[in-house]
C-alpha cells in the first residue's frame, strides 16, 4: 500500500493591492500589485473595469497620463484554484499652479521630479517621471526652501543614531548618465546646517567606483565626481554660507559639466576620462551610498529633479526666478 500525501493548490490572493497614485499631465504613473498562492500566478490589469490588453504583469506603466487615463485600475490574479479582483486605484492628474517653481519643472520635462513634501510613510513620490524612492533615516515635513509653498522638505542628521539618512532609487537605469559626453542635469534646493567636508546631494556611486555625484566640497567650492575617473572641483569665489537656501544645478552637456548658483552660472570643468559607467547600485539623495564613503549631507534638500538632458542657462535661471 503506498500513501500519497496531496497537497492542495493555493488560490491566488492579493497581499499588497495597488495604491492610488498622482501623477502630472504628461508623466507616469506605475501600479503594482503583490500576489500569494501556488504558482504559477497570472495578472490581468483593467482600466475602469476593463481588461487592459498586454498588462499581464505585477506592475503597470502608465505613460503620458492624460484626461483619459484619470480612472480607477484594478487587478485580477489568478492560478489554477482560483483569484480575486483587487479594489480599483484612482490614478488622478496633477496641474501645477501657473508661475511655480513646480510649474517651471514640470514644463522642463524631468525625467523624475521629487518635491520631497511628504509629512509621513517611506515612500518619496516621483509624481512625473514614476521613480518613487525611499526615505531612510531622514524627518520628514520640515520647512522648504519658499515661506509662500506650502510643501515640504526633507533633513539629514549625519548625527542619527539611527544610521545616516538617504533618499534612494533602487534602480536609476531610466537617467542617462552613462557614456564618454552624456547630457543630464541634476537640480535641487540645498540648505546646508554645516558646510565641512564633501557631501553629496546627488549620488549614484556603487562596487568597484563607477556613476556619477554632484555636491559642495566644503562651503569653498562645488564638486562633479565621474567615480573611478575622477574629482572635478570648482572653487567658488564666495563662499556659500550655512543656514541659507541655495537653488543648485548641475549640467552635463558635450564632455563639460557646468555649475550653477542660485541660477547664475559660476564656472564648468572638462569631462576628461573614459567616460561614466553604470555601477549597477541604487541612486541617493543625501550621502554617497558606498559605504567606505558616506559624504553625508547636513541640512535640508527640497525640490530634487534629474533631466535626461541639458538644461538650458535661460531654463535654469528661470527655475531660480520664478
Amino acid at each position: 500500500v503506498v500513501n500519497l500525501a496531496v497537497n492542495p493548490a493555493v488560490p491566488a490572493s492579493i497581499t499588497q493591492p495597488p495604491v492610488p497614485r498622482q501623477v502630472y499631465v504628461g508623466g507616469t504613473a506605475t501600479f503594482t500589485v503583490t500576489a500569494n498562492g501556488t504558482a504559477p500566478i497570472t495578472y490581468q490589469w483593467k482600466k475602469g473595469g476593463a481588461n487592459i490588453t498586454g498588462a499581464t504583469s505585477s506592475t503597470l506603466i502608465i505613460t503620458n497620463a492624460g484626461p483619459g487615463d484619470a480612472v480607477l485600475y484594478s487587478v485580477g490574479v489568478t492560478n489554477v484554484a482560483g483569484g480575486t479582483v483587487s479594489a480599483g486605484a484612482a490614478l488622478t492628474l496633477l496641474t501645477p499652479t501657473p508661475g511655480t517653481y513646480e510649474a517651471a519643472v514640470i514644463a522642463s520635462g524631468p525625467a523624475a521630479y521629487w518635491r520631497l513634501g511628504e509629512s509621513s510613510g517611506t515612500t518619496a513620490f516621483d509624481y512625473f517621471g514614476g521613480h518613487d524612492a525611499v526615505y531612510t533615516n531622514v524627518t520628514l515635513g520640515v520647512p522648504g526652501y519658499s515661506a509662500s509653498d506650502p510643501n515640504t522638505a526633507v533633513s539629514f542628521d549625519p548625527s542619527n543614531p539611527n544610521g545616516l539618512g538617504s533618499v534612494t532609487l533602487a534602480d536609476p537605469s531610466a537617467f542617462q548618465f552613462i557614456g564618454a559626453t552624456p547630457s543630464f542635469s541634476l537640480e535641487a534646493w540645498v540648505n546646508f546646517n554645516d558646510l565641512t567636508g564633501v557631501q553629496r546631494v546627488f549620488s549614484y556611486g556603487g562596487p568597484g567606483f563607477h556613476g556619477v555625484a554632484f555636491g559642495i566640497n566644503t562651503a569653498t567650492g562645488l564638486r562633479f565626481t565621474t567615480y573611478g575617473v575622477q574629482d572635478y572641483n570648482l572653487n567658488l569665489a564666495t563662499p556659500l554660507v550655512p543656514n541659507t537656501w541655495y537653488h543648485l544645478a548641475g549640467v552635463a552637456n558635450g564632455g563639460a559639466f557646468y555649475f550653477y548658483i542660485n541660477g547664475l552660472p559660476v564656472g564648468s570643468v572638462a569631462s576628461i576620462g573614459p567616460g561614466i559607467s553604470s555601477p549597477g547600485a541604487p541612486f541617493a539623495l543625501g550621502r554617497n551610498p558606498l559605504s567606505t564613503a558616506t559624504e553625508a549631507v547636513n541640512g535640508t534638500i527640497d525640490e530634487a529633479a534629474v533631466y535626461n538632458r541639458a538644461l538650458t542657462a535661460d531654463e535654469v535661471k528661470s527655475h531660480y526666478s520664478v
